[in-house]
C-alpha cells in the first residue's frame, strides 16, 4: 500500500465509534490491491483498481462482481471520511458500460457527492480506464451507521 493510501486509512482510524470496532484498510479493499490516488475534501474521490485477470469471465473480460465489489469499497471510504462515522448504502444501483478486457492494467474509480442531506449521502461513482473511456456507473444512497439501542433489540 503506498503511503497516500495509509495516510488516508490512519486519518479515518482515529474517527473512534463507542461499541463499534473499526479496521481500516477492510481485508477487502486490501484483497482488491486498491489505492487512493486524489481527494478533494468533502467533494470527490479517486481510486486506483489493478484489474485482476483471476476475476475474470469465461470471456476474457473483468467480472461485473469485481467492479461492485471496488465500487462498494470506495462508497464506504468516501461516506466515511465526509461523515466521520461508520456509513452503510441501503441502496446501490450499478451499471457496466463497457467491459473490461482482462488483460488490462488498472482502472480510475472516481466517486463523488450527488447530494446530501442530514441523515443522508447520495454518492455518485463511475469506473474508467487511462483513455477515460468510462466502463461503469453506480449510485448509492448511505446513511450513518449507529448500534441498535437496547428497547430497539427487545422488538427485534
Amino acid at each position: 500500500m503506498d503511503s497516500f493510501t495509509e495516510q488516508f486509512f490512519t486519518t479515518l482510524s482515529q474517527y473512534k465509534v463507542e461499541g463499534i470496532k473499526v479496521s481500516w484498510p477492510s481485508t477487502c479493499f486490501t484483497e482488491l490491491k486498491m489505492s487512493i490516488s486524489g481527494i478533494q475534501a468533502g467533494k470527490s474521490m479517486n481510486f486506483i483498481l489493478p484489474c485482476n485477470p483471476k476475476y475474470q469471465d469465461s470471456l476474457g473480460f473483468i467480472s461485473p462482481g469485481y467492479l461492485y465489489m471496488a465500487l462498494t469499497e470506495a462508497f464506504y471510504c468516501f461516506a466515511y471520511s465526509l461523515a466521520k462515522k461508520p456509513c452503510i448504502p441501503i441502496h446501490t444501483e450499478f451499471s457496466l458500460i463497457n467491459p473490461v478486457p482482462a488483460n488490462s492494467s488498472a482502472l480510475t474509480v472516481e466517486t463523488y457527492i450527488g447530494a446530501k442531506s442530514r441523515k443522508m449521502l447520495f454518492l455518485n461513482a463511475k469506473v474508467f480506464d487511462y483513455r477515460e473511456k468510462v466502463h461503469a456507473i453506480a449510485s448509492a444512497m448511505v446513511t450513518p451507521y449507529t448500534l441498535p439501542t437496547s428497547s430497539e433489540l427487545e422488538k427485534m
